[in-house]
């Protein structure tokens, strides 16, 4: 995974660099090293998490130099009418109120005249008086908000990313969902007021959400999307009840949540769709469109795959899927290669670490999350097979190739009990759980049929293995 750091490296003279308020920040390795007090290689690979730690120590250091704020009594001022409208519940009101103060915090000395800025806290001003002196609304910080909260959340995830535990689309996935929940209570909400009626009210509104869709395709969201949302809300509220921030909902585990979301009906490739495919398949695609349909894999599991993974006597790829490589409960996979899978695999090795590469000698396939919490990526096997398949005029995307192999199996009576492995999942239900690790042989045994069924595996005898 490419490495994302919040300054700029300069190769030539092995340093960092960052530009703030029109001034230039530089650091050497060498001088990361002292700061830190470890060595540093002098490398981008491995100085930029010093380099991130450094500048956001730089940053704490400016801001201590800062003087106050030109209009720091109207800030605060607005701060205070802010929290007495978060203690009261108005969110809406509250969100306006936190727009206006980062609209005056942005402001310098000399950009308005005082009396400007002044005027803002005019309206209602004996209003506001009265409700401060009335109530006198303790101060209530940001993180006490479903915004500050979800914040702190993102900042724990993007963190794992960085560490290789997640990857950046799953993050960006999640932030999307919350994005529903995050509009419909408001952000400037208290965490602690998240109750049994706020969840119950949060899934009627879904479910008028999937009620729209039904009328019209192109408004409000599937069963399907709002069990996910739904999903990733509670999990959020877990988060906060695990920071001892509310009590969680008694309602929490309801059955009664549902959206009437059953399971969608797989959609495979045919045996005459792949053929077409691999016939015209050229470069590295064919090996993989053979490397899903073998071994279950995606664009990244390709991308991911390592020299030291694969038995080049044997023919064999032993490795876990790069999502969930750093998952304990994930299965660590033995595939046996079909001869033809083995033998463009040789063809097609780059002898480096990373076996397969671009003819620029590039990923296939990357994702990087950016500064602006947005993922940055590329998947060139994705664009490459979109191209083929437009134009053989299949209309099926290249996910489906690893289902259409999982789907086989699964309709096998003996061998359908190991589809969570092929697919390297970890197993989940009881029955997974208890035939989630098929014997080396076994396994063999499995994908050789497979192969088999495809037809890229010629025996001088038909296979006696007819039981489906």
């Amino acid at each position: 995974m490419p490495i994302s750091c919040k300054m700029s490296w300069d190769a030539r003279n092995r340093r960092w660099w960052k530009m703030k308020d029109r001034k230039r920040f530089v650091v050497s390795c060498k001088q990361l090293a002292q700061w830190s007090g470890q060595a540093v290689p002098e490398t981008k690979e491995g100085s930029y998490q010093t380099a991130n730690q450094w500048w956001q120590a730089k940053l704490v250091e400016i801001e201590a130099q800062q003087p106050p704020h030109p209009f720091s009594y109207e800030i605060h001022e607005l701060e205070r009418r802010r929290d007495w409208l978060r203690s009261k519940g108005y969110a809406d009101h509250a969100a306006g109120m936190t727009k206006m103060i980062e609209d005056v915090s942005g402001f310098k000395e000399g950009d308005l005249h005082p009396s400007i800025v002044g005027s803002l806290l005019e309206p209602m001003s004996q209003v506001w008086q009265d409700r401060l002196q009335r109530d006198k609304p303790e101060q209530v910080p940001n993180d006490r908000t479903i915004g500050g909260q979800l914040q702190a959340w993102f900042t724990t995830l993007e963190a794992n990313v960085q560490a290789g535990k997640m990857v950046p689309s799953h993050v960006v996935n999640i932030k999307i969902c919350l994005g529903h929940f995050e509009t419909f209570i408001g952000k400037e909400s208290l965490v602690e007021k998240i109750d049994e009626a706020t969840l119950e009210r949060f899934h009627l509104h879904l479910l008028d959400k999937v009620a729209q869709r039904r009328r019209d395709k192109a408004a409000g969201v599937s069963p399907e999307y709002a069990k996910k949302v739904f999903r990733i809300s509670k999990q959020f509220i877990k988060y906060c009840w695990s920071k001892r921030l509310l009590e969680l909902p008694r309602n929490f585990d309801s059955r009664g949540f549902g959206f009437g979301a059953g399971p969608k009906a797989v959609e495979t490739f045919t045996d005459d769709e792949i053929k077409k495919s691999l016939a015209k398949a050229t470069g590295q695609l064919k090996l993989h469109i053979l490397l899903m349909l073998n071994c279950g894999y995606r664009s990244t599991d390709i991308s991911d795959l390592r020299d030291d993974q694969v038995d080049w006597t044997e023919g064999r790829i032993k490795r876990k899927r790069s999502k969930t490589e750093n998952h304990e409960d994930v299965p660590e996979v033995d595939y046996k290669l079909w001869p033809e899978t083995f033998s463009l695999l040789e063809k097609w090795r780059s002898g480096g670490e990373i076996v397969l590469l671009t003819r620029s000698g590039r990923r296939w396939c990357w994702e990087e999350l950016g500064e602006n919490g947005k993922t940055h990526s590329a998947d060139s096997i994705a664009t490459n097979f979109r191209r083929l398949r437009e134009s053989l005029g299949i209309p099926k995307s290249l996910d489906k190739l690893r289902k259409t192999s999982a789907t086989h199996i699964e309709a096998h009576r003996e061998y359908g009990r190991y589809k969570t492995h092929f697919l390297g999942l970890s197993p989940r239900s009881i029955a997974d759980r208890h035939y989630a690790a098929p014997s080396k042989e076994l396994f063999d045994e499995i994908l050789m049929w497979l192969g088999r069924k495809y037809g890229f595996i010629k025996l001088s005898e038909p296979a006696t293995d007819t039981i489906e």
